[in-house]
């Protein structure tokens, strides 16, 4: 793509409306250590939309407050200066989002339901990861596909098209962008957070969230931050809630996860915590509870046996099947009270013996390696390597139906 449409793209994010100008001041006065809380106070309160807003995310379960807040004064005093900025830069956003509906491949109501994931899985993983200032971490998670948003609105026609390829599963959707445009969706966030003159963390955040990499030397909370980021992105997808127009999970998320010392199991609790979580946070943008995410457990466990060797693709799709309600197991945890055996997934290390057993009760064993063959996505030596999420999901939908799972009891 020419250096024309790069700079048209560019250009755009330069002539979009700054941020509110009592949101522009309060990020203003918490950079400088002389503000007050008083004239924090004022500034909200001369904006009734935004002082009702911040009331009324204030009081509700996100933040789970044990007392009323009446007024912005103790808004302030509750959560606290930086509190009360972010709440305000979060809640502005919804003034950019209402008319951001351009795309006809990607419901903008979807995709704003996967940032409100996102932030709050990044949220639940700034407590994991020992970072402070959890709320501007939820903010860069609500942000991070603040780009999207640009290129819907800059290119509707183009990027409906590119959206419609992405659904193929050959390509990352970041690597087209750049292929068609010349830039990707990361890239343009963070020059329209830099023109919204934002904090550098959400900025950090919004850019970084496809490229950050965990170095242990580099461990700065700023980096940290745009890590946790980086995999709340990636456990909203497998998580099914909301659509991003992405068909693909970042492997080499789970590096960052181990460098932080989270075990398989505590990510399998966030995953599980996260569609009771985002009922907390979408009192941001006034969204009725959506479909998908993780699914109900029932009375009867259903268990998926996952026999795959590769540590990372055998934790991705233990995360999945988790994520669809099913139980993931190793082949001697088979016998488990009020259990069905749903079906096995192997890539061709599960022993011979086991195999001839779970043909002759007629389990489905699924191939992973001929899935994984099947649906292979093309990634440039740049990028980490990509799981196909969707088709993933589909499959496991489709083999291991309700109506399948009855059959194999697994005892």
């Amino acid at each position: 793509m020419s250096k024309e449409i790069t700079d048209q793209i560019l250009q755009k994010v330069k002539s979009l409306p700054p941020l509110p100008a009592a949101v522009q001041r309060l990020i203003d006065l918490t950079s400088s250590v002389e503000s007050s809380i008083e004239q924090m106070s004022e500034i909200v309160a001369a904006d009734p939309a935004l002082t009702s807003r911040i009331l009324r995310v204030a009081n509700s379960s996100f933040y789970s407050l044990s007392q009323k807040v009446g007024t912005v004064s103790q808004a302030v005093m509750v959560l606290g200066m930086h509190g009360l900025k972010n709440l305000a830069l979060s809640v502005s956003v919804f003034g950019f989002k209402a008319g951001s509906q351009r795309s006809a491949a990607l419901d903008s109501k979807e995709l704003w339901r996967h940032a409100l994931a996102t932030g709050a899985a990044a949220r639940m993983l700034a407590a994991r990861f020992r970072i402070r200032n959890w709320e501007e971490t939820f903010v860069g998670g609500l942000l991070h596909d603040i780009g999207k948003v640009v290129l819907m609105e800059c290119f509707s026609e183009k990027y409906d098209q590119l959206l419609e390829d992405v659904r193929s599963g050959e390509h990352s959707l970041p690597a087209l962008e750049r292929e068609r445009f010349g830039v990707d969706h990361a890239e343009i966030g963070g020059e329209l957070c830099r023109r919204w003159k934002m904090p550098e963390t959400i900025t950090n955040m919004v850019a970084r969230h496809h490229s950050i990499v965990y170095k242990k030397e580099d461990s700065l909370e700023n980096d940290e931050m745009a890590c946790a980021v980086r995999v709340a992105d990636n456990l909203a997808k497998i998580a099914s809630l909301g659509m991003d127009g992405e068909t693909t999970v970042e492997m080499d998320f789970l590096k960052i996860v181990s460098a932080e010392g989270l075990a398989n199991e505590q990510l399998g609790q966030i995953l599980l915590a996260m569609p009771e979580e985002i009922t907390k946070v979408e009192v941001f943008f006034d969204l009725k509870p959506g479909p998908g995410g993780v699914r109900k457990r029932t009375a009867t466990v259903y268990l998926a046996g996952v026999f795959i060797q590769n540590p990372v693709e055998r934790e991705i799709v233990r995360m999945t099947l988790l994520a669809l309600g099913f139980t993931p197991v190793a082949n001697d945890e088979f016998n488990v009270k009020n259990a069905v055996l749903a079906g096995v997934i192997s890539d061709g290390s599960l022993a011979s013996g086991a195999m001839r057993s779970l043909t002759s009760k007629n389990v489905p064993i699924l191939d992973f390696a001929a899935w994984k063959k099947a649906h292979a996505v093309d990634t440039s030596s740049a990028e980490p390597a990509q799981l196909n999420m969707q088709a993933l999901q589909s499959w496991f939908r489709e083999k291991l139906s309700h109506s399948q799972r009855r059959k194999h009891p697994a005892t």
